[in-house]
This record gives structure tokens, sequence and C-alpha cells, in this order.
């Protein structure tokens, strides 16, 4: 949210952005922005009543449209998984990251419930849109297939990471402070997302059992909060983390600490079956980390060829590429080398350019 609202307020082409949120932010624009937080502040009681008379949120679906700059706006772009408004208005921006909860399999990952509410928000925002954007060219041809939006209509203006945040200058000595809080002397294997089904951890961690019993020193640490109670996880085949010799369970953790740990990693892994674009797979591409990534979804997009590529089926695959980066001399820095150049080709002021060009072009009507 920082990255992206500065490189509006940056790249804001003369124009003037209202960035729409509930609450007064914590984050500070520059002096003089084109762009500026508007605070639109929920109705103050009979949320719940609106919710099951209206569906969803009424902050989104009733809140938004009455306030007073509503109608004079020439494009609101919008998280095209929530609720669109019922009253009529500028012309409609979804972007949509990621259409996971369509997946065949979906009902592993997601309720009935939960499955039903986003195909019908989604749906709601692409169909009335006056330009979809998607993060990634594999979620462009997921709207098509999905929402029969042709892919020509669909522009694609991928993620950025927090270039401040995740960076290969980081400090080593506040590096080795983390490290030290966190009591880590040994080398590292990364995985950085919820715990859950869909990040497709028995492959991880069975690829990680694999090189341990092989004698290797290394450690696996799996940060992120939790997305299953243990009972949960169990019943739907996610082996118990802490109970596998060599891996540690960090938890969430501060961004900060997470960036130390992608620029120290050997190599961070992803192997989720699906990704609407992957953003910690960038995000240790821009401190100079290897990435080893399941070639599905949209991770070989954001990989390319700066990364090493597994079937997410294949747990001995990922052994093999974890025992390379670990002992192959030379790898992780040629290879770490090409993951800072690749990751300088994403940037938040592309995203903003794009999506200013977008509104210009529909102001223009």
């Amino acid at each position: 949210m920082r990255s992206a609202a500065r490189a509006l307020s940056a790249n804001s082409g003369g124009h003037c952005i209202d960035l729409i949120v509930d609450q007064d932010p914590t984050l500070a624009l520059p002096a003089g922005s084109a762009a500026d937080f508007h605070v639109v502040s929920p109705f103050p009681f009979g949320n719940r009543a609106l919710q099951r008379l209206f569906g969803g949120d009424p902050w989104y679906r009733l809140r938004l449209p009455l306030d007073s700059r509503w109608r004079r706006l020439d494009a609101y772009v919008c998280n095209a998984h929530e609720e669109p408004p019922v009253i009529g208005g500028p012309p409609r921006v979804p972007i949509v990251h990621d259409l996971a909860f369509m997946l065949d399999e979906a009902e592993q990952y997601f309720t009935r419930e939960m499955i039903a509410y986003l195909d019908r928000c989604t749906a709601a925002n692409v169909h009335a849109a006056a330009r979809v954007v998607a993060v990634s060219n594999k979620t462009a041809r997921d709207v098509e297939r999905v929402y029969g939006v042709p892919v020509g209509e669909i522009e694609v203006l991928h993620n950025a990471h927090d270039a401040e945040m995740f960076r290969p200058d980081i400090d080593p000595g506040a590096v080795e402070a983390t490290k030290r809080e966190l009591g880590l002397t040994a080398p590292f294997f990364l995985h950085v997302g919820t715990i859950q089904p869909r990040k497709n951890l028995p492959t991880v961690l069975e690829g990680f059992e694999r090189l341990w019993a092989g004698g290797a020193p290394h450690k696996l640490l799996l940060v992120g909060a939790t997305g299953w109670s243990g009972e949960e996880a169990s019943s739907r085949g996610l082996p118990d983390p802490e109970a596998i010799d060599g891996v540690r369970l960090l938890g969430g953790l501060p961004t900060e600490q997470v960036a130390h740990l992608m620029k120290s990693a050997e190599a961070l892994i992803m192997a989720g079956f699906y990704e609407g674009f992957g953003l910690p797979a960038l995000e240790a591409m821009a401190c100079g980390t290897p990435v080893l990534a399941a070639e599905a979804g949209a991770l070989p997009e954001v990989v390319g060829d700066a990364g090493l590529l597994f079937d997410p089926d294949n747990p001995v695959e990922l052994a093999g590429l974890m025992r390379r980066v670990g002992e192959e001399p030379g790898l992780r820095e040629r290879l770490g080398a090409k993951a800072m150049a690749r990751a300088a080709g994403f940037s938040w002021e592309n995203h903003a350019r794009g999506l200013v060009a977008i509104a210009e072009s529909l102001a223009g009507r």
C-alpha cells in the first residue's frame, strides 16, 4: 500500500487522485502531492442489518457511492473481489489478483460460501467494467477462460515490491541482528506464505526431509500466519511442520525481518499450485536471493530465468535443486545477480503510470 500510494502520487500526470480509505491512514504522502487520502467513514450503526439486506460490505455497497465525490470521479479503480456499489457511478476499473477460488480443487482451500461470494463479486465487477486490470498474464488468461473477457481487452499491470524494504544493499548488521534474535546459526532455505494447503507445503517439507536425510546442514524456515487450525490442516493432508527435524515454524514476522531473512536465505521456495502473481518471489529476487519456484500459476512469469523451476508434485526434484544451490560453487551468486536484474523490471511506478493512462482514456470518452 505504501509503495503503490507513493508511486501514484509521483506519477499522477497532473491529475488529482483520491486514495479512498475508511479510516485515517498512518501513511504520510509527500507535501503538495497530487494524490491524497480521502476518508469515507463507515456508517456509525446498522451495518449488520444493511449487510443482510444488500449483501456484502455496506461500506463498498452503500457508503462509498453516497459520498459527495463519488459522481465526480473520472474512474474508480477497485479490488475486483469486493462487492460492487449498488449505485452507479464513475467508470469502474477492477483489478483481478487471482482466480484461485475457481480452480477445480478450490473446495480444498475455500468454503463453498466463500467461493460463491468471490465468484459473484468478481463476475459483477469484470462484467460491469470499463476496463479490467490483471496483475499477471496468467491471471488475464484465467479471466478470459472463466468470465469470457477477451484477453486482448485486459490490461496487465504487474504487481511490484516495496523497493525501500526489499533491496540488495540491506544493512548486514541489521540482518545479523535479526538472525541472532531468532537464534539462527545454520544456513537455511525459506518459505514465506500463509500456512495452508494451497501453498503445497507437503512438497516443500518432503523435499527438505530428503535434503536433511542426505546430511545437509541447512534448516527450513516457514514464515507466515497459520491459515488452518492443526485439526483442519491434518484433515486436509497438511503434515505438522514442527514434527520434522530441521524445520522451524516462525509464524508471522515484521516485514523488515522478513526482508532480512530473504536477504540471507540460500533460496526462497515457492511450491504453490496456483499463484496469481507470487509477490514473495519478487521480494526475494529484489534482495538478490534465488527462488526455487513451482512451474505453475504465474510463478514462471515472475521468476523467468532468474530462478529454478520444478514440478510442484515432485519433491525429489525440489530436493535436488536445494542441494544444487547449497553445494554448487557460484550458483547462488549467479542466480542472485539474475534475480536482481529481473526484479528491477517490476515497479510500482510502471503500475501507477498504467492506471493513470487508463483513467485518462476513460475521462476522454
